[in-house]
């Protein structure tokens, strides 16, 4: 995902969203959350 320092990515899986940052050798899962709820966490957690 665009702007977002360090990066952001996420995994689309159905109605599911999952945001993870990498950190070499190792990667960070942030959140587990349904479509709806995503919007409301990325703005709450940049």
């Amino acid at each position: 995902m665009t702007g977002f320092i360090p990066p952001l990515y996420r995994l689309r899986v159905g109605d599911y969203r999952v945001y993870y940052r990498v950190h070499a050798p190792t990667v960070a899962i942030l959140a587990v959350l349904q479509k709806k709820d995503s919007d409301r966490w990325l703005k709450k957690n940049p």
